[in-house]
C-alpha cells in the first residue's frame, strides 16, 4: 500500500471511528499509588489497602499505599496537589485533609476542589458512646449529666475530626466538655471503656468492634438515617439534638487536570470494587456505606464538608482567644 493509501485510509478509521481506540491512552502495567494522610493500620489506611489490592487485580498493575501524616493531612494533599497529572498518584481524601485542614491557622494551600475526582468510596457516621458500665443509659441522660458538671471526653488528637464531633455535640447539647486527646484511636476509646473519661464519639469503623465485644454502650449515631448495623441505635435528631448530623467520609482523588479517559476507567475500576461482596463484606465490617455519590458531585461535597468543618474549627479558634 502506497503512502498517500495509508494516509486515506488512516483518515477514514478517524472520521467513521475506528481510530479512537488507538487513541486512548495505554493502560497496560499499570503503576498507580494511593497516598493516605494518615498512620498505617488506621481505619482509612485498612480500608485503602483493600481497596488497592482489588484496584490493582482488577487494572492487571500494582496499586500501593503510601502513608503521608502530617498537618491533619495537608502535607498528603500537597503532595497530589503538586503530582503531574499522568504520574500515577492518587489519594484519599477525608474529612480531616479536605474539610477541618481548610479551618487551621496554618493556610493548607489548597481548595478542596481542586483535586480530580475518581470514587466516593464511602461515608459512615460517628457513634456517641459510653463504657457499658456507664450510668448513662441516652443522650438525654448525659446532656442532663454534662449540663451540671464537666464530662470528659476522648480524641485522636486536637483538631481531628473525633474532637471537633466532640465540640458539635457540646454546642448542640449547650454543655462544656472537657477535651482529652490522645495518640491514636486505641488509646483514646480505652480511656472511655475503662471508666477513666466519660465518653467518645469515634467513627463506626472504630467503635463497632468495642460494642461488639460489649466493651461500649452505643447511645446514638450522628447520621441522618439509623444504621442498618445497630439499626435500634436512634440518631442525634431522634434522641432530641436535632440538626446535629456528621459523617466521616473516604474519597479517591488525584491530581489537577487528570485525562478524562483515565478517569473514566479508575471511576469504572472503583465502582466495580465497590460492587464486589468481598469489599462491601469490609466495609461493612468497619461500619462504613459503600459509594454514597456520583463522581461529578464530589467537588461540591467536599466544598460543603470543608465550610461546615472548617467554620467550626475557625470558630473554636475564636472562642480560645
Amino acid at each position: 500500500m502506497s503512502v498517500t493509501k495509508l494516509v486515506k485510509s488512516i483518515r477514514i478509521a478517524c472520521a467513521s471511528g475506528l481510530f479512537a481506540s488507538w487513541a486512548e491512552p495505554a493502560f497496560a502495567d499499570e503503576r498507580w499509588r494511593i497516598i493516605v494522610p494518615s498512620e498505617a493500620q488506621g481505619s482509612t489506611d485498612i480500608l485503602t489497602r483493600e481497596l488497592a489490592r482489588q484496584m490493582g487485580r482488577k487494572l492487571n498493575g500494582t496499586v500501593e499505599v503510601e502513608n503521608q501524616t502530617g498537618k491533619s493531612g495537608a502535607i498528603a494533599a500537597r503532595k497530589v496537589l503538586a503530582a503531574a497529572p499522568d504520574s500515577g498518584v492518587l489519594m484519599m481524601a477525608t474529612v480531616t485533609s479536605h474539610a477541618i485542614a481548610l479551618g487551621l491557622p496554618e493556610p493548607a494551600g489548597y481548595r478542596p476542589d481542586e483535586f480530580t475526582p475518581i470514587a466516593m468510596i464511602g461515608t459512615a457516621p460517628y457513634l456517641l458512646v459510653v463504657a457499658n458500665s456507664s450510668p448513662y443509659k441516652s443522650v438525654l441522660e448525659l446532656v442532663v449529666a454534662a449540663r451540671k458538671e464537666k464530662l470528659e471526653y476522648s480524641s485522636t488528637g486536637t483538631g481531628g475530626p473525633h474532637h471537633l464531633v466532640g465540640e458539635l455535640f457540646a454546642q448542640k447539647a449547650n454543655a462544656t466538655l472537657v477535651h482529652r486527646p490522645y495518640k491514636g484511636g486505641a488509646d483514646a476509646l480505652g480511656a472511655v471503656t475503662s471508666g477513666k473519661l466519660h465518653l467518645m464519639l469515634p467513627a463506626a469503623i472504630l467503635a463497632l468492634p468495642k460494642m461488639r465485644e460489649g466493651a461500649v454502650r452505643v447511645l446514638a449515631t450522628t447520621g441522618s438515617q439509623r444504621s442498618p448495623r445497630i439499626p435500634d441505635v436512634p440518631t442525634m435528631g431522634e434522641a432530641g439534638l436535632a440538626g446535629f448530623e456528621a459523617d466521616s467520609w473516604y474519597a479517591l482523588v488525584g491530581p489537577p487536570q487528570m485525562a478524562p479517559p483515565q478517569v473514566r476507567r479508575l471511576s469504572e475500576i472503583a465502582g466495580t470494587v465497590l460492587r464486589d461482596p468481598s469489599f462491601i463484606k469490609v466495609l461493612e465490617e468497619n461500619g462504613v456505606d459503600a459509594g454514597g455519590l456520583e463522581r461529578n458531585s464530589i467537588p461540591a461535597f467536599l466544598i460543603a464538608e470543608a465550610n461546615k468543618w472548617g467554620g467550626l474549627v475557625k470558630s473554636l479558634q475564636g472562642n480560645s482567644k
